[in-house]
């Protein structure tokens, strides 16, 4: 499963992360803002860790500390690759711009329009 969020997108994919629903063998959520200021739940991603969701924080406008991931979800979904396209579920929730361009990036690696809920 990967889950792709961005903004206040991240709130029904935590519902869907703490619901259970989402359980497979590897999770990972993509959660993209501008700034870390503006990045909801920070402190609830130990405990997806522990539950065994991979956290990929992403920045598009970081200030200079900022040492983690930076640009848009989609761009690091793609940079990072997708292992098994075929196999992999896509949940995503955010604006229409960034559906737009995860969608492409989406079909590109090969995942089929079945496995792939928006807006859920």
């Amino acid at each position: 499963v990967v889950a792709l969020a961005t903004g206040s997108g991240i709130a029904p994919v935590k519902a869907l992360l703490e619901s259970g629903a989402a359980k497979a063998d590897k999770v990972k959520l993509y959660y993209g803002c501008r700034t870390l200021s503006s990045m909801a739940f920070q402190d609830l991603f130990p405990a997806w860790e522990k539950a065994g969701i991979e956290v990929i924080p992403v920045l598009s406008k970081p200030d200079a500390s900022w040492k983690g991931k930076t640009g848009y979800v989609q761009d690091v979904m793609k940079a990072d690759g997708i292992a098994d396209p075929a196999a992999t579920v896509v949940v995503m929730c955010g604006g229409n711009d960034f559906q737009k361009q995860a969608k492409e990036v989406i079909k590109e690696a090969g995942i089929p329009d079945e496995r792939v809920l928006t807006n859920f």
